[in-house]
């Protein structure tokens, strides 16, 4: 599974993650979906945008604006996780090393 998550990240668009809620609609400037011939995103308040590096990535459709609270959790969750996995992981290499040395003595 580590081997799954590390190919994952070197496949993933870089930090810095961010994500907003928006209104109207703004050109696009993700290189990618211009080239599929979208120029603009759909920014109504009930879409929520995330950016990757500062680019658009995706948005997310919202039909019950009552929700939109714990949608934000969950977005803090993915934009977190871009750093958080890539720390976590090297932790696990870490602890790995120091079990190591030790079984090495």
């Amino acid at each position: 599974m580590l081997s799954e998550i590390r190919d994952t990240l070197k496949r993933i668009s870089p930090s810095p993650w961010q994500w907003a809620y928006v209104q109207g609609e703004e050109p696009a400037d993700d290189p990618q979906l211009l080239q599929l011939g979208i120029d603009t995103l759909p920014t109504e308040a009930h879409h929520i945008q995330l950016r990757a590096n500062g680019q658009h990535r995706f948005w997310v459709e919202l039909t019950d604006t009552r929700i939109a609270g714990d949608v934000v959790f969950d977005f803090d969750f993915i934009i977190g996780s871009r750093e958080w996995v890539p720390a976590l992981l090297a932790e696990i290499d870490r602890l790995r090393r120091l079990l190591a040395k030790r079984d090495a003595h």
